[in-house]
């Protein structure tokens, strides 16, 4: 059962990822002088992130899965930083420590049910 859960947060982390990158082309497309195919890639990506979130429903406790998303934040500053020229702050660095902290926590704190057949 816990090779489930931790299939369950890779998909959602993962999830996180696709929902974040599809915000910066979003992001991109406010830039860009003809943003059209910038909001089809970033719904396209947002999109995908929402089914595979759904999808990872399927494996595991919310408590435990729903937190995952907040990878995405991580992700936003740091993608913010690479392509954007965004500076990275110290609050933003405590911001970080603090997410990755909790999410190490939520995932070793789950409870692990074992079916009886």
């Amino acid at each position: 059962m816990k090779n489930r859960l931790y299939f369950g947060i890779a998909v959602m982390c993962f999830s996180a990822v696709c929902a974040s990158i599809g915000q910066l082309v979003w992001k991109l497309s406010a830039l860009s002088e003809t943003p059209f195919l910038f909001y089809i890639i970033g719904f396209v990506l947002y999109g995908i992130g929402a089914v595979l979130m759904i999808i990872a429903y399927r494996f595991g406790e919310l408590s435990i899965l729903q937190p995952m998303l907040s990878v995405g934040f991580i992700l936003a500053i740091v993608l913010g930083y690479i392509i954007l020229n965004e500076p990275i702050t110290y609050y933003k660095l405590a911001g970080i420590s603090i997410i990755i902290i909790g999410l190490i926590f939520l995932g070793l704190g789950g409870k692990h049910k074992e079916k009886s057949n």
